[in-house]
């Protein structure tokens, strides 16, 4: 009676480890669809080509800067997996390390009010927009 119960037990923990097993295997299958259709996009690729344009980032910012709405904009740059920064303050210019953008660029700007630039809205503290 005991060894029958505990071969029944072992046979239920067997086919839980396998329905676990095989909804692990969904779930994989499913990041990785999820990845494949957002890689992509997080890597900035455009399925139609888009010409860049470079920019110094007082150039780049300068509606911004006009209104004194502009604090600070940073970029992370995927390459070199460092953050870049440019902040209008002629105070802090020596250290500002984001000299110029790329349309593209994918940027964290902080502004101080809500504003329009670069035909969509920016509101009053940060948000995350990629550069026209």
């Amino acid at each position: 009676m005991v060894l029958a119960r505990m071969w029944r037990e072992k046979r239920e923990r067997a086919a839980q480890e396998r329905q676990y097993q095989a909804m692990i295997i969904e779930k994989a299958k499913r990041i990785e669809e999820f990845m494949t259709i957002m890689s992509p996009l997080h890597q900035g690729i455009h399925s139609d080509p888009v010409p860049s344009a470079t920019l110094p980032s007082a150039t780049a910012f300068a509606d911004l800067i006009a209104g004194n709405n502009l604090v600070v904009v940073w970029h992370f740059d995927n390459t070199t997996k460092g953050w870049a920064f440019y902040d209008p303050r002629p105070e802090v210019a020596e250290v500002c390390d984001l000299e110029e953008v790329t349309t593209g660029f994918n940027v964290w700007i902080e502004v101080r009010s809500d504003q329009e630039f670069q035909g969509q809205t920016l509101t009053a503290g940060w948000n995350s927009i990629t550069l026209k």
